[in-house]
């Protein structure tokens, strides 16, 4: 079942439960999916492009939430966390941090990477390797705390 059937399928689930946070949810990404596909002028979206929705919304419902958490509205904060859950339900796994440290060890000794200043070539050769499956705000944090050390 690919992802978009599955989103489909849940959300069918949900009216009939009566959910209606999760039909919220739901109905936010396939409207997004659709919107997608009017962008692309296409029919039918790839798993790429499906999974490159859901990564976005899935930034905007984090960064949604730490407005909430810093506006102290905690019941709003539970909301988006819960609308976060629900959407990384869809996408594939993301890798732990030792993986991407891993990885990003063997990019910096490979391009022999020795200062800060060597961030932005270490971040371009080593986000294609991860795939998207790595945070982007994680690997920067990796990769900058890897070339501190470094000095």
């Amino acid at each position: 079942m690919s992802v978009l059937e599955k989103i489909d399928s849940d959300f069918k689930q949900a009216l009939k439960n009566r959910d209606r946070e999760t039909i919220s949810v739901l109905s936010i990404l396939r409207s997004a999916l659709k919107n997608e596909e009017i962008k692309k002028r296409r029919e039918n979206l790839s798993e790429n492009d499906i999974l490159g929705v859901l990564r976005r919304e899935l930034k905007q419902r984090k960064e949604s939430k730490e407005e909430w958490h810093r506006a102290g509205r905690i019941e709003k904060e539970k909301e988006e966390q819960r609308a976060i859950e629900l959407v990384e339900s869809y996408l594939p796994a993301g890798m732990t941090p030792d993986e991407i440290e891993k990885i990003a060890r063997g990019v910096i000794k490979e391009l022999g990477a020795t200062s800060s200043a060597d961030r932005g070539k270490v971040m371009g050769a080593l986000m294609p390797r991860l795939k998207e499956r790595g945070d982007g705000a994680l690997v920067s944090k990796i990769v900058t705390d890897l070339l501190m050390v470094k000095k």
